[in-house]
């Protein structure tokens, strides 16, 4: 017995839809900071890399790898080139973090899952314009 798949090109789908999260998504726009002189665009939504990496930092709560973390996710975001280039460019270390604060409470994703209180950013970095 061949099982049937569960989906099917949307051009080859003749029924209603229940939600369209095509049309939902195309109405995210990107978010542009500047850094060091350079402006970036980061995605109109957080890569789901981001978040996995947020799952599995909260879950391992392993501060050796703090850096490591703060790094995939800057390069999640801006992308390995645009990580880099904010490296090459002199980012200090108060103002690395301040940009990894303000990226997390932009996507909305500093907030905690209700398990508890969530960290408020310790660097003076604001929220969305």
């Amino acid at each position: 017995m061949t099982e049937q798949p569960t989906w099917v090109d949307a051009d080859d789908f003749d029924g209603d839809l229940d939600h369209d999260f095509d049309a939902a998504w195309a109405e995210h726009k990107p978010k542009h900071v500047r850094i060091r002189g350079k402006v970036y665009r980061l995605p109109p939504e957080v890569p789901a890399t981001v978040l996995l990496l947020l799952a599995r930092q909260k879950r391992a709560k392993n501060s050796d790898e703090g850096v490591a973390f703060f790094e995939k996710i800057l390069e999640g975001l801006l992308t390995p080139a645009g990580y880099q280039q904010i490296l090459a460019d002199g980012i200090g270390l108060t103002s690395f973090k301040d940009v990894v604060d303000w990226c997390l409470k932009v996507y909305d994703l500093a907030k905690d899952d209700g398990e508890g209180e969530a960290q408020p950013p310790t660097t003076g970095a604001t929220g969305p314009a």
